[in-house]
């Protein structure tokens, strides 16, 4: 399996938040998911795209650098407010270059089951949601 794949996200102060005594971490483990899937297939190669609606609770770059390192590349667009998932998506999606998209929201995570089964229904002409 060779795939080029660019992985979308919008992000708003989505680091993670702090519940009942402990911090939960949203995007660092978003990206933890994708630099697995990253190793574990590797006849895919993954770019992450993030729009960044100026996140105040962390520095997005400095997350993106030290979860996936130069392993996946991350390319982050400061996008203007007001936040919009489907905008931030959008422009996201328009940074890539790949002929296969996946767009994810910042608290998402998966495995390389999931790239799997995509590619599977890609290769008999079937989107996929």
């Amino acid at each position: 399996m060779s795939i080029e794949l660019d992985i979308c996200i919008p992000v708003k102060n989505r680091l993670g938040f702090w519940h009942q005594g402990q911090w939960r971490y949203l995007l660092p483990r978003t990206l933890e998911s994708i630099r697995s899937v990253q190793a574990a297939l590797p006849g895919v190669y993954l770019r992450t795209y993030i729009s960044d609606f100026h996140s105040d609770d962390a520095d997005v770059e400095a997350v993106c650098q030290e979860v996936l390192g130069s392993e996946v590349p991350c390319i982050i667009h400061k996008a203007p407010p007001p936040f919009s998932r489907g905008g931030g998506l959008k422009r996201a999606w328009s940074l890539g270059h790949a002929p296969y998209v996946f767009l994810l929201d910042a608290d998402m995570t998966f495995d390389e089951s999931v790239i799997r089964h995509a590619w599977e229904h890609l290769t008999m002409n079937r989107a996929v949601f």
